[in-house]
């Protein structure tokens, strides 16, 4: 059948209905008997993909069995009419990831640039993201026109661009610069994938419009011979409800989670009443974010066609968190959390990752890198892990600087070292990744092959642009049949046959808020070129907007405040809420879908618990400073064995500086053994010996340095007050010395002695001293050891008892002993146990009758006070802070 050529362009509007395709399908079989065309020689130019499946049932459903005209979007169509055609050479390419090596290239080479890619990357960078942007958005406008125009507006740009000088960059116009670059770079592509639509030649036309006009629709049909019908289904702006049609419903809320609340509520009642698919706008990502969580723990089945960004993804994390161990110096934290990521293949994971973990964690190695390897007393499973990672690693470490090409292949073969490359491609996410990232797939070759071995780079900037690009590209997982509830923006929920439409973040900060257009263009730059303008955007969005208004089932809210700062109601709803007031009329009660839950009140309080068989098989003095001070901690940390997860900390805490000075110490009175020496030169030898130490144990210089000050006032003291005790008699016998004695209940007593002094001549004759070094103050000391008549110390009352009990004092014989604390101050100071022997008695006669009650059942209830409750680890599972008093007669 001929087409009819004297049939002009017909434009006509569709009143809303609340589902408009029939109404399209009947439009467009009757234009196709005027045009006098048969069915599948007319084209059917659709807003959304969303709406081809939607259009061809309708299609189905008005003609019955036949030919159905060729439904298509201007992407789809482009796509199925342009052969691939290899751009000619520096020319844009229309894909990001490719576009920004060229920019980054081009950008380059223009003299007023150099200086800053040197001096500042990230604003170079940031000129790099304009200069894409405004390329690809002067390609979009070009691709609108038909190409025989298309040169005439190429001048109308460059003669408008014209009135911003290069010469301006001087004068800090870099945005003027950057457009006359970006108009030339625009101009090199020389065929357009519109064109394709240009010399198409259906017998027929037919344009649904919805959400706005579609200019490239508009300028292929003005230029065609061919009969054309444009179907106009947007709304009337003024008032899109009809007076007697159903209005939606308007909730205000307090803050974010109680829209998210209110949110989910309202879609899981309509998925209970059978109301499906709902759907749910995505005007506010984050609340939308947090709405999904509360679905999900309702098993709710959700299809997000907005997806999210792969560079939030667990494959994303993976390969950001390969990346970013690369370098000399790597924190372990993150090589603990890569490890842990699900996505790497560790040998015998269940036994070496916990031992891997807890042996860094106990020997704080916060840092992990090129220069560190674990030290050969370590299990063997710590080393065989080690390996495996810098097996993972190498050929990432092994490059400080080549092209994009080298980097890519460090980086695929690092992943396939581990094993995260075989995961990756089993995973959704992962495989979008490894494409996005040109890792795989078709993208890897054509012109992103040929730019990728140009671009030079070191190792930040292969970082930079690896998370670039996951950070613009988006993971849209596949749709969980049937689908219950749709995640949509605003714009793809025209025309939908949706059950019920949910609309959160109604807020002046969400909804008609200024867009961003992007690109480094005027506003009336924009305008005058006929590119995408802040007003436009604005304008489809009240289009968008006008739509879903219409929906008979539609619940929008807003809050009055987001952290802290006050929302307003989005300016679109205040015309529609004015003309409901002039009308009388009100919005739609919300549906109540939150209702209270009624719960007992269950009081917490203290436990008890009772554990005869767990009694420990040694014990410690701050083991049993434990059991006395809470037994609900003794009975969590020493009985059932829990730890509390070390945190990695580059800088020096107190254990850290306890663990040195105890090491200084008893290496310097080792080296004094050898022969003594002056005051003098025992500060200089044990200042040495603090370097040597503190170097030993990986202490960074300057975050010690507090630390080393404090020593440096500290070593003459302590040399003094050690040359005064000499000049006594008092010699230094042994320290850091680990004992073992039998207990009650056949319990081992263990621990480790600071320092054993013996009397060897003068009044200190037939004496042994045991001190315990402190770097608390001597006044808190000299409290602790008066408390109770020193009965309430159990440190030293312990190492008295250690002490007594070992073959050591059996060999002494009758010495007198004494037991102090030496607390590390200017000046030092010894502070004695007057009465240690007879608070060892005690001791072991209380730990005796702890232990037996113990075995028998006795319960261990938290009684926990003051400081015993202000560090402990295992106030979690005591939950103090929580007990409540059972509520009074009457009360609630």
């Amino acid at each position: 059948m001929n087409p009819n050529p004297t049939l002009a362009t017909e434009r006509r509007h569709l009143p809303h209905q609340p589902d408009p395709w029939g109404a399209v399908a009947a439009e467009l079989q009757a234009f196709a008997q005027r045009a006098e065309v048969t069915p599948r020689d007319l084209w059917v130019i659709l807003p959304f993909a969303q709406h081809l499946p939607l259009a061809r049932e309708a299609w189905s459903r008005q003609v019955g069995v036949g030919w159905m005209p060729r439904f298509e979007t201007t992407d789809t169509l482009t796509a199925a009419l342009q052969p691939r055609e290899p751009s000619a050479a520096q020319a844009p390419t229309g894909d990001p990831v490719v576009d920004r090596l060229m920019a980054a290239l081009l950008l380059s080479r223009q003299s007023w640039a150099q200086s800053v890619r040197r001096q500042d990357p990230a604003v170079f960078q940031h000129w790099v993201r304009l200069l894409v942007e405004t390329t690809h958005q002067l390609m979009d406008a070009a691709s609108g026109h038909a190409p025989a125009r298309r040169e005439h507006w190429w001048a109308e740009v460059q003669a408008r661009l014209g009135a911003r000088a290069g010469a301006l960059v001087a004068a800090g116009d870099v945005e003027g610069a950057l457009s006359h670059v970006a108009c030339a770079w625009a101009q090199l592509r020389q065929a357009a994938p519109t064109d394709a639509l240009f010399a198409a030649r259906p017998a027929a036309w037919a344009v649904v419009q919805a959400g706005g006009a579609d200019p490239v629709m508009e300028a292929v049909v003005a230029q065609s011979k061919r009969p054309a019908l444009w179907l106009d289904l947007d709304p009337v702006l003024a008032f899109p409800l009809a007076p007697s049609g159903a209005l939606p419903s308007l909730t205000v809320c307090q803050d974010a989670e109680d829209e998210a609340q209110v949110a989910a509520a309202r879609v899981i009642r309509h998925v209970a009443d059978g109301e499906v698919p709902v759907a749910l706008v995505a005007q506010d990502r984050g609340l939308v974010r947090r709405i999904r969580a509360l679905l999900d723990r309702e098993r709710v089945r959700v299809h997000d066609e907005t997806g999210w960004k792969l560079s939030t993804t667990r494959a994303g994390a993976c390969v950001m968190g390969l990346l970013r161990l690369g370098g000399a110096r790597a924190a372990t934290e993150d090589l603990l959390d890569w490890l842990k990521g699900g996505f790497v293949d560790v040998p015998q994971a269940a036994q070496a990752l916990p031992l891997f973990e807890a042996t860094l964690r106990r020997a704080q190695v916060a840092w992990v890198g090129e220069g560190w390897a674990p030290p050969p007393s370590w299990p063997a499973p710590v080393g065989a892990l080690w390996a495996f990672w810098r097996d993972t690693s190498q050929p990432l470490s092994r490059l400080s600087r080549g092209s994009l090409a080298q980097w890519q292949q460090a980086l695929r073969e690092s992943l396939q070292r581990c094993g995260a490359w075989a995961r990756l491609q089993q995973d959704p996410a992962g495989l979008q990744l490894l494409q996005a990232l040109r890792l795989d797939g078709p993208g890897a070759l054509g012109p992103y092959a040929e730019q990728s071995s140009a671009v030079d780079f070191d190792r930040a900037d292969h970082l930079a642009w690896v998370d670039e690009v996951l950070e613009s590209s988006s993971f849209r997982p596949a749709a969980m049949e049937p689908v219950e509830v749709v995640i949509a923006p605003l714009s793809r929920c025209m025309l939908r046959p949706f059950a019920a439409v949910v609309l959160p973040g109604c807020d002046h900060s969400h909804l008609g808020a200024p867009a961003r257009v992007g690109g480094c263009l005027s506003e009336a730059e924009r305008r005058d070129l006929g590119l995408p303008t802040r007003d436009q955007a604005w304008q489809e969005e009240r289009l968008a907007l006008a739509h879903v208004l219409t929906h008979p089932r539609l619940s929008l809210s807003w809050r009055r405040s987001h952290q802290g700062q006050p929302l307003q109601m989005s300016a679109l709803l205040e015309p529609l809420q004015l003309a409901l007031r002039r009308a009388g009329r009100s919005w739609t009660p919300a549906i109540q879908a939150r209702w209270p839950d009624m719960v007992d009140h269950q009081p917490v309080g203290p436990t008890a618990p009772s554990a005869p068989d767990l009694l420990p098989e040694r014990l410690s003095a701050t083991g049993y400073e434990a059991l006395r001070a809470c037994p609900y901690r003794f009975f969590a940390l020493r009985m059932l064995g829990l730890e509390e997860v070390e945190t990695l900390d580059d800088e020096p805490d107190r254990r850290d500086q306890g663990t040195w000075l105890h090491a200084v110490l008893h290496a310097f009175h080792q080296d004094r053994k050898r022969g003594g020496r002056d005051v003098q030169g025992d500060v200089q030898r044990l200042l040495a010996i603090g370097r040597e130490r503190r170097e030993a144990q990986g202490l960074d210089e300057a975050a010690f340095l507090t630390e080393w000050l404090q020593f440096e006032r500290l070593a003459p003291a302590y040399v003094r007050w050690l040359h005064e005790q000499e000049a006594e008699g008092w010699g230094f016998d042994r320290g850091e010395w680990p004992v073992a004695v039998p207990g009650p209940a056949e319990v081992e007593l263990r621990g480790v002695l600071d320092r054993v002094d013996r009397g060897e001549h003068g009044a200190a004759a037939g004496q042994v001293r045991l001190i315990d070094y402190k770097t608390s103050s001597a006044d808190s000391l000299k409290s602790r050891v008066r408390l109770g008549r020193g009965l309430e110390d159990t440190q030293l009352a312990f190492y008295a008892a250690l002490w007594e009990g070992s073959p050591e004092a059996a060999r002494a014989g009758g010495e007198h002993l004494q037991a102090g604390y030496l607390a590390l101050e200017v000046p030092v100071q010894w502070i004695e146990h007057k009465a240690v022997s007879d608070s060892a008695a005690a001791l072991r006669k209380g730990l005796a009758e702890d232990l037996r009650r113990l075995g028998e059942g006795a319960g261990l209830p938290p009684l926990g006070e003051g400081p015993a409750c202000a560090h402990c680890a295992a106030d979690g599972l005591c939950r103090k802070d929580h007990w409540a008093e059972p509520p009074r007669e009457g009360e609630v």
